[in-house]
């Protein structure tokens, strides 16, 4: 989770220990989330760096997640933190970083 002043404006769920049909066993970013009224002060960036960190202390060589094909501001978050598209599932993007 992410404080501002006191006041949780953001959070970041992981599994560490997530098995993808395609890829084995992975380490997941589930979700992340910023208040609106916080975004673009590099909360989410924080959050993911974290969440790398801690991924990576559980011997996750494969981090994937899943984005909305239309959250582009996201999606070049992803890609500036070294995530790369594997594929496009309906309206969802399947990426991965190789740790």
């Amino acid at each position: 989770m992410a404080e501002w002043g006191g006041k949780t404006v953001g959070f970041i769920a992981v599994h560490s220990r997530w098995y993808d049909w395609q890829e084995d066993l992975v380490g997941e970013i589930h979700e992340l989330a910023v208040d609106k009224g916080y975004q673009k002060k590099d909360i989410g960036k924080t959050l993911i760096e974290k969440a790398l960190d801690y991924l990576k202390s559980r011997g996750r060589k494969r981090i994937t997640l899943w984005v909305g094909e239309r959250n582009d501001r996201a999606i070049k978050i992803y890609e500036r933190m070294g995530f790369i598209k594997l594929y496009q599932w309906g309206i969802w993007v399947r990426m991965i970083l190789y740790a």
